[in-house]
């Protein structure tokens, strides 16, 4: 996966910035680079639309903020659109691990989350009662949904269509959960995610690749809360003042 160039400079400032974006791209490449089991007719979601991302990005970034991004912002914005459409790989064992009642993905604190399990229910009994042109929609047909088993090898195309279109609906959120708790594997395992990135990084992290799924107004009670931000000025928090405050410059 290319860097554009641009970004690379940004993260060449700094002395451990590029490396952990390089590290994070190495433990990133055994999915990313795979098919996506739960998404069988989605378009590309693997290293093309990632550099389309950052593309876009750099783009939308001013000459007037470049002068100010630092490589701490440089490594955010990449890991975050590492991260931002990731939970789309997730295979039938991890879904199995994330709806599991004693999964280690968990709602965080700041943000109105419901567990995974319950939220897993909630869907399945909401698409019980999707209408036929909604099954015809989701699935090309309007034969009922059932209640998909929880033993990967069981499952039809259509149980891993309905599955999809849940992990679709949620895959801000856990975007974010993966950048703190890791990737959802099997039998409650968790594959280690920007492991070498301190965990308010992450966290920052995280939360930025999730910010695609809600407006960044509702984030500020998060980012007031766990990083100290009073407003685009105040910043308590030493290492993360300017990195905030010039990200809130490019959006």
């Amino acid at each position: 996966m290319k860097i554009p160039d641009k970004i690379k400079s940004c993260l060449e400032l700094g002395q451990s910035q590029l490396q952990h974006v390089q590290a994070a791209i190495e433990q990133f490449a055994p999915w990313i680079n795979t098919t996506l089991p739960l998404f069988p007719e989605y378009t590309d979601h693997g290293p093309r639309h990632v550099e389309d991302v950052l593309n876009s990005a750099v783009g939308l970034i001013s000459e007037t903020a470049w002068k100010k991004l630092s490589s701490a912002d440089a490594m955010v914005l990449t890991l975050s659109v590492l991260l931002h459409d990731c939970a789309m790989h997730l295979t039938e064992d991890g879904f199995v691990s994330l709806v599991n009642p004693e999964s280690i993905w968990k709602p965080l604190d700041g943000f109105d989350d419901k567990p995974w399990n319950q939220l897993w229910s909630e869907f399945f009994m909401e698409a019980h009662r999707f209408d036929a042109r909604t099954l015809n929609r989701l699935f090309g047909n309007s034969d009922p949904v059932r209640d998909p088993p929880m033993v990967p090898q069981e499952m039809t195309q259509k149980d891993r269509m309905l599955i999809g279109e849940f992990i679709r609906r949620h895959h801000p959120r856990l975007a974010h959960e993966i950048a703190l708790y890791g990737f959802p594997g099997p039998d409650g395992t968790s594959v280690p995610i920007l492991n070498n990135v301190k965990e308010e990084w992450r966290d920052l992290v995280g939360f930025t690749a999730r910010s695609h799924g809600f407006s960044l107004r509702h984030g500020f009670g998060y980012l007031h809360d766990k990083f100290h931000l009073q407003d685009f000025v105040t910043i308590q928090h030493p290492t993360l003042k300017k990195s905030l405050t010039q990200f809130f410059m490019i959006f």
